[in-house]
């Protein structure tokens, strides 16, 4: 890829259709990933990619931020109605293909879907 393009995509994204997000399911239960990518694409988010986590035993959802801003992490966490005080970290890898990815963990199974 060309630098002007590189750089590009390194950019914040502005709003978000334009955020690229990972969704990965830690919480052991099948299909979350699937049923998180359906709601947020319903509220018009990207969802680039679906998968397994590292692991499934993550007993809180997990946000890591590479370079979204602050806002549209709380619209994100909002639209999947995941408690505003889920743990958010700085993504390190700068040139990562994606903005926003979100492990969901035991925590968004009982008190999201099970409702």
């Amino acid at each position: 890829a060309s630098a002007a393009a590189q750089e590009i995509a390194l950019r914040p994204p502005a709003d978000k259709s334009s955020v690229r997000i990972e969704v990965l399911n830690g919480s052991g239960h099948p299909g979350v990933a699937a049923r998180a990518q359906e709601l947020l694409a319903a509220h018009g988010w990207n969802v680039v990619a679906i998968g397994t986590a590292d692991r499934l035993d993550y007993r809180r959802t997990l946000i890591v931020n590479y370079r979204t801003p602050q806002e549209l992490v709380e619209r994100a966490s909002a639209d999947l109605s995941i408690q505003p005080t889920v743990s958010t970290l700085a993504g390190l890898n700068a040139a990562a293909t994606i903005d926003l990815r979100i492990i969901i963990g035991q925590d968004y199974v009982k008190n999201v879907l099970s409702e």
